[in-house]
């Protein structure tokens, strides 16, 4: 499960605090990871938020279908990894970093494809916007998809090892 925190202001300010406050949120949630929601609820056309990953967080895969997703990197390195509808293998991977350093700071997918993130250090801070309203990518789980944490854990590995072969 995701901590997910909502806006309750019409004008909000993310400054270091709020990074600091949502990877401490992140350390004691039980997927590894929280969000705060810039938007009020999950109704909005626009989904909006600033997202912290712990370097353990796992990801299941997921698509967008008739959605997007924007990703912005605020704080270290992200990997986003495509997979095969087919058989969930890595078909592309793209690393993120913030801007300055080698490679985008920043991605948008505008189609239904596989993806994970996985976090490439300790803490990862994203930007995150999406089409509204909210549906949960999970309601969609591939039939090639881990089904437990052990299972997670090994497929998340497999993908990155893979994915280290497209570079």
């Amino acid at each position: 499960m995701t901590v997910s925190v909502f806006s309750t202001s019409d004008l909000e300010l993310v400054g270091q605090d709020w990074l600091e406050q949502l990877k401490k949120h992140a350390e004691d949630a039980p997927y590894r990871r929280a969000r705060f929601c810039l938007h009020h609820s999950t109704d909005e056309a626009v989904q909006e938020m600033i997202i912290a990953f712990c370097g353990d967080s796992l990801v299941p895969p997921y698509l967008h279908v008739g959605q997007n997703e924007s990703i912005h990197i605020i704080e270290v390195r992200l990997a986003v990894i495509f997979l095969s509808n087919e058989t969930g293998d890595a078909v592309e991977r793209v690393d993120l970093s913030p801007p300055g350093q080698d490679g985008p700071f920043m991605y948008r997918i505008s189609g239904p494809r596989w993806h994970v993130v996985v976090p490439l250090t300790q803490y990862v801070v994203v930007h995150e916007i999406s089409k509204g309203p909210f549906v949960s990518p999970h309601d969609d789980y591939p039939p090639w998809g881990p089904t437990s944490m052990t299972e997670h854990r090994d497929f998340i590995s497999k993908a990155v090892e893979q994915s280290l072969e497209l570079l």
